[in-house]
C-alpha cells in the first residue's frame, strides 16, 4: 500500500513538473544586440537563438 501511494505521488509530481512550463506566459523580451552580420556563423547563430528563445517562452527582437 505505501509503495502504490509513492508511485501515486510520484506521478503527480512528475505531471505537475512537466505541465507547468506549457501553462506558463511570456517570459519577457529578449534583446539581443548583433554587431554586424558578415558571415554564415553570425546569421546562423541568430537565427538558432531566437528559434530557441521562442521555444522556453521569450520575444525575441
Amino acid at each position: 500500500m505505501k509503495r502504490i501511494l509513492l508511485s501515486v505521488f510520484g506521478f503527480l509530481a512528475l505531471a505537475i513538473a512537466t505541465l507547468t512550463p506549457a501553462f506558463a506566459q511570456s517570459k519577457g523580451t529578449v534583446y539581443y544586440l548583433v554587431p554586424t552580420l558578415l558571415d554564415e556563423f553570425q546569421t546562423g547563430s541568430v537565427t538558432a537563438l531566437e528559434l530557441f528563445l521562442k521555444q522556453v517562452g521569450y520575444d525575441f527582437k
